[in-house]
């Protein structure tokens, strides 16, 4: 447990505090065969650490800046527990962002009913808690040019662990 602290203590930004949250959920989510009392650490980490980084992001270049939000601490926790046990799914944290790729179809209520939407040219779910996203008209970037810009953990759900 005490790894897992000094982990959180290692966060600079709200992007590395969440895509440390998911890599320790897939690691111990009781769901996919994890610790409860180990989850609950975790999610009491990010709960105090939330407050301290939710305004503090990171640019492409790697520097950190303020952005404020009135994103709270549990819409991010709530979607990833509610995802992280469907299996055949890909789930990708880039930035602030959650992809969801692989074989969705079966899912897709889910999805909608959590404030997921669908991108067409990616043909990929995303969820964002960014409810100050600005819309340009520009070129959209593929999910390549946002895995080189913002950094990406993924997790890849095994079809073969499904409960029928």
């Amino acid at each position: 447990m005490g790894n897992i602290k000094a982990s959180f203590k290692n966060c600079i930004t709200l992007e590395d505090l969440k895509k440390l949250y998911f890599r320790l959920m897939k690691q111990f989510h009781p769901d996919i065969g994890g610790d409860l009392e180990t989850c609950k650490a975790i999610n009491n980490l990010y709960d105090e650490y939330f407050p301290r980084l939710k305004n503090i992001r990171r640019n492409k270049e790697g520097d950190t800046y303020t952005k404020e939000t009135e994103e709270t601490s549990n819409i991010y926790r709530d979607f990833i527990n509610k995802i992280i046990h469907l299996y055949g799914i890909r789930i990708e944290i880039c930035g602030t962002w959650i992809w969801i790729s692989g074989d969705t179809k079966q899912y897709k209520g889910i999805f909608k009913d959590n404030g997921c939407k669908w991108s067409n040219n990616k043909k990929m779910w995303y969820f964002t808690t960014d409810t100050n996203k600005k819309h340009y008209k520009r070129t959209p970037w593929d999910i390549n040019k946002i895995r080189d810009t913002f950094g990406s953990i993924e997790i890849e759900t095994d079809p073969a662990q499904q409960v029928s």
